[in-house]
């Protein structure tokens, strides 16, 4: 009887020191929204590290939204002043041997808290050129990178939409 006793107290005890162990909530992935357009469907087959990818086959529109944490930007010693800068580092090297690639002047805003760089590009490829609107966006913790692209012949069609769906970004 004073072995199951002590059985019961030890055990007890043990319970005590592991309840006063401290815990913090963390959190796991990023949450964020953004508007698409209902002709526009999810899919997984655009990019490998998008976080939201969506399109439209016959219209021939895509979309695709990549974000990057703040401080592990600082951590890998990657820090931007603003979005205008994140978007330059992308633009320097993003279609740089293309044919024909021209790209507007970057255009500064801010919606809300947060701060966007824009600008449009185009390239010919073999199957024509692409219209492609390139829109970075800085939060208090997040940089993102929002591309949708169409063929030239349809720039005048989405052109406005994809300006909608960029400007909609909140996390």
């Amino acid at each position: 009887m004073k072995l199951l006793s002590l059985v019961v107290v030890f055990a007890f005890l043990g319970t005590l020191a592991h309840a006063q162990t401290a815990f913090s909530s963390k959190t796991g992935g990023h949450c964020f929204t953004m508007l698409a357009p209902d002709y526009m469907v999810k899919t997984y087959e655009l990019n490998d590290v998008a976080d939201l990818q969506y399109f439209n086959a016959e219209k021939n529109v895509y979309a695709i939204v990549i974000h990057d944490y703040k401080d592990q930007l600082k951590e890998l010693e990657m820090e931007f002043s603003g979005p205008k800068q994140f978007l330059t580092d992308f633009t320097d090297e993003y279609q740089a041997d293309a044919e024909d690639r021209k790209m507007t002047d970057i255009q500064e805003f801010m919606v809300g808290e947060n701060k966007f760089a824009q600008t449009e590009m185009t390239w010919k490829t073999e199957e024509g050129y692409l219209f492609m609107l390139i829109t970075t966006v800085e939060t208090a913790g997040h940089f993102y990178k929002i591309l949708t692209w169409t063929g030239m012949e349809n720039m005048a069609a989405y052109k406005e939409d994809f300006q909608k769906m960029a400007r909609s970004l909140k996390d």
